[in-house]
């Protein structure tokens, strides 16, 4: 073999040898790329939503934890100081009604990062500020189920969500919101079927809006002979057989003295009538074609200067001027002439709503009375209902 053809040859293996330390040294570099960007598109389906998903796909594993160095450790507990502050700031933002950004900063933490459980508090905290009430359960129930929180933070959560339910029903049923309870049931309902408790809730939110069909629908999901379908059943045949055209007192009532007539000032087509909510003085339209009682941001903050107003969450309401996206909360007196109402769910006005009044008197709390619009002598007549 020629001094050449020597060379060569050891050139050659030289450069095979330099290349099967890069191929196998590359196998163990971190790559700069998410792993999750690498196994989405072929990831199987999920119920879950996309967050959660990508929650679970970025947990750490524990045995590469565990034999990391001193210095990776150390670098570990460093960052995870970090994150801590990062939600501690995040949870500022929350409060400061910065949802924008924290709706950002969960996305980041959650899609590039780790599991962590202050953070997910975090995003149902933001579902609960952002959302309406149902979705926000709906998330709420779907954390609890994927069991990634710790025991105590687990039972904590579910009270609460249990809680905020309970109380929106409640509030919801005592002021006749048949409308808005329905839709809040609804998707409730989807993730509890067997729920014997909302079946009903439900099929009485449809039956007291004349939705017998729906009701009926409803109630298929007892069996056929539940003491409460029947029982319902009775009620709403009685309120039928029992109902006067809502809005109207018959001029034939024989004693005009079950009356009171409260005075309403005429504003534009429309009238307002004066109304005092938990000791504040407010001046509301008169709306038959509004559901809930509606109250203006500036009623709301005077209100808030005395007593803390119970949020129960976020609804979908229609109004004249547009669908919104509105907080329903409890006021505990809503007084109408001589009459007094108790725990009265009314909805807060976005700020950019149009009109000057203080808000909207709705047929949440009209519907409690028997009553009838005097124009001639622009006043409203009401009955109380048997």
């Amino acid at each position: 073999m020629s001094r050449y053809t020597q060379v060569v040859t050891v050139a050659l293996l030289c450069s095979m040898a330099l290349n099967a330390f890069l191929l196998f040294s590359d196998d163990d570099s971190p790559s700069p790329y998410p792993t999750e960007s690498v196994h989405r598109h072929n990831a199987p389906q999920s119920s879950e939503s996309p967050a959660m998903v990508s929650v679970r796909q970025s947990v750490p594993d524990q045995s590469s934890v565990a034999s990391a160095s001193p210095s990776a450790q150390r670098r570990t507990l460093a960052s995870t100081e970090s994150i801590a502050e990062s939600i501690a700031l995040a949870r500022e933002w929350l409060e400061a009604g910065e949802f924008g950004n924290v709706e950002a900063f969960i996305q980041r933490m959650i899609r590039n990062h780790f599991t962590n459980p202050e953070l997910l508090l975090l995003e149902a905290d933001w579902f609960l500020a952002t959302q309406p009430l149902a979705l926000a359960l709906a998330h709420i129930y779907e954390l609890l189920d994927s069991g990634m929180l710790p025991a105590g933070q687990q039972d904590k959560l579910a009270i609460r969500a249990e809680s905020l339910r309970d109380e929106a029903i409640r509030a919801l049923y005592e002021g006749h919101e048949w409308d808005m309870l329905a839709q809040f049931i609804e998707p409730l309902f989807q993730l509890f079927p067997t729920d014997r408790s909302l079946i009903l809730l439900l099929a009485e939110a449809y039956a007291q809006q004349q939705k017998f069909t729906l009701m009926e629908d409803t109630l298929a999901s007892l069996p056929p002979d539940h003491p409460g379908a029947e029982q319902l059943r009775k009620r709403m045949q009685t309120a039928q057989d029992d109902t006067i055209d809502d809005g109207i007192i018959d001029d034939s009532l024989p004693d005009k003295t079950l009356t009171t007539r409260v005075s309403l000032e005429k504003y534009g087509e429309h009238y307002l009538v004066e109304v005092d909510l938990q000791g504040t003085h407010a001046s509301l339209m008169l709306d038959t074609g509004a559901s809930s009682t509606a109250i203006s941001q500036q009623v709301y903050r005077q209100l808030q200067r005395f007593s803390r107003l119970q949020m129960l969450g976020l609804f979908d309401v229609n109004t004249a001027s547009g669908p919104i996206r509105a907080p329903l909360v409890k006021i505990a007196s809503l007084t109408l002439g001589p009459y007094t109402l108790k725990d009265i769910g009314v909805l807060v006005l976005p700020r950019n709503f149009s009109g000057d009044s203080d808000g909207l008197l709705g047929m949440n709390v009209l519907k409690q009375f028997r009553f009838q619009l005097d124009q001639d002598k622009a006043e409203l007549v009401l009955a109380v209902r048997n």
